[in-house]
Parts: structure tokens; C-alpha cells; sequence
């Protein structure tokens, strides 16, 4: 009888010990989806305002036949390297 007590308390342990650790996976788990959501959100904003942007430089083009500003390859520089540190 204290042999079968013994064991089921080193199963007990056990499961406790999976539990805990499943726990700590699940929390991981949780915290990556997070990352992941606001990844998404923030690669959301960014290609809503290039597309903003690509509008206005079409209509820029079809009204004077030029970009708006006459471009702007600096700036065009920054947003494409935002685009890209985003997409990482």
C-alpha cells in the first residue's frame, strides 16, 4: 500500500511539474502572438500610408504630368527603408 502511495505521489509531481511547465509555454505562446499582432498593425499603418502616398503621387502625375513636389527621392529613400526594417 505505501509503495502504490509513494507512487501516485511521484505521478502527482510529475503532472505538476508538466502542468507548470505547459503553463509557461502557454504564456510564451501568448506573448508571441502579441508581438506578432502589433507587427501586423504596424506593417498595416505603413502600407495604408503608402498607398496614401501612391495615390497622391498618380493623381500628381495625371493632373501636371510630373510627381507632387517633383519627387523626392530622399524621402522616398527613408520610406522604403521603413518599409523594409518593418518587414522584418
Amino acid at each position: 500500500m505505501a509503495e502504490k502511495v509513494s507512487h501516485l505521489e511521484n505521478e502527482k509531481r510529475t503532472l505538476e511539474q508538466q502542468l507548470q511547465n505547459q503553463t509557461e509555454e502557454l504564456a510564451a505562446a501568448r506573448q508571441n502572438i502579441q508581438t506578432q499582432h502589433t507587427k501586423i498593425s504596424t506593417i498595416e499603418k505603413s502600407l495604408l500610408e503608402q498607398k496614401k502616398e501612391i495615390e497622391n503621387l498618380y493623381s500628381g502625375l495625371k493632373t501636371s504630368g510630373t510627381p507632387r513636389g517633383g519627387g523626392n527621392y530622399e524621402r522616398d529613400k527613408k520610406t522604403r527603408r521603413k518599409s523594409q526594417q518593418l518587414a522584418k
